[in-house]
């Protein structure tokens, strides 16, 4: 991103750049940079219970999803709504 300050450009102009983790820095840096919010409570949790079900006999092995969330930051700017 500092390059593309460098070199003029406006992130919001030309680019896109997003993150993972919704990490603190995220919000520092500049510009601020958009980011995927995993809640790592929650998929601790689910994994956890999960495990326990296998190690019971009471639940297989399966693939499980758990929701994110996008973090619209300076660092691209979209419509979210369309």
């Amino acid at each position: 991103m500092n390059y593309q300050l460098r070199s003029g450009h406006s992130n919001a102009e030309r680019f896109a750049i997003v993150g993972f983790d919704n990490l603190n820095a995220s919000s520092l840096i500049h510009p601020p940079l958009s980011t995927i919010f995993q809640n790592f409570h929650e998929i601790g949790k689910l994994a956890m219970e999960h495990l326990i079900a296998i190690m019971e006999g009471e639940a297989p092995i399966v693939n499980m999803t758990v929701p994110v969330e996008l973090i619209v930051r300076e660092s691209c700017t979209v419509n979210i709504n369309s």
